[in-house]
């Protein structure tokens, strides 16, 4: 278990796993990933996504700077569209992580 503090960086950034089906403006495909989590410490996201690994998804880190200060992002993906997204957002969900569909 790693202990985390959570952080609301910008209220509606993410997609609701219930959130509406696609419209005909909506993105191109592979625009939709899942997050895992979004960390301070990139050692943190790295444990992150080698736990993952160990149970064979392939999740990724990536540096983010959100409002002056850096966050390394584990996500997964892309997927082709918001309903394989939501589905490995599910899959995960019932593993316990906190699983949230994004735009990418």
């Amino acid at each position: 278990m790693i202990p985390v503090r959570l952080r609301i960086l910008a209220p509606g950034s993410a997609v609701a796993l219930a959130g509406p089906a696609s419209s005909p403006g909506a993105r191109p495909a592979g625009e939709f990933a899942v997050q895992v989590g979004a960390f301070a410490s990139r050692a943190r996201a790295e444990s992150l996504r080698d736990a993952l690994t160990r149970d064979g998804d392939v999740a990724t880190v990536t540096e983010a700077e959100v409002g002056g200060d850096t966050f390394f992002r584990v996500r997964l993906g892309p997927y082709p569209d918001r309903q394989t997204a939501r589905a490995a957002a599910q899959r995960l969900a019932g593993r316990g992580h906190r699983a949230v569909v994004v735009e990418r």
